[in-house]
């Protein structure tokens, strides 16, 4: 079993590969255990934003939507450089209907 280091950065790679759902399904317990990780915190976000951005995936909204809310408070907590643009895919998918 990887670590969670690897963990996070297997995350991060999805990302940057466009894999929005697996880099979700990793980083989201990962984040459970780190939750205050700047870089996991943007890319769980991110990756959130991304499986909605084309269409709306109605079978994980509302938990899309409640992990949103948790990551998008402690990465204003960690006072990110990204706030503004976390604030966008964030408020994208809680206006999705």
């Amino acid at each position: 079993m990887p670590d969670m280091n690897a963990k996070k950065l297997l995350g991060i790679a999805y990302v940057l590969g466009g894999r929005s759902t697996d880099a979700v399904a990793v980083l989201t317990p990962y984040l459970d255990a780190n939750p205050a990780d700047t870089a996991a915190l943007v890319s769980a976000i991110y990756g959130t934003y991304n499986r909605h951005a084309s269409a709306t995936q109605s079978e994980t909204l509302a938990a899309d939507r409640a992990n949103l809310a948790k990551w998008s408070k402690a990465y204003a907590a960690t006072k990110g450089p990204m706030q503004p643009l976390v604030a966008a895919w964030v408020k994208h998918v809680q206006e999705l209907k």
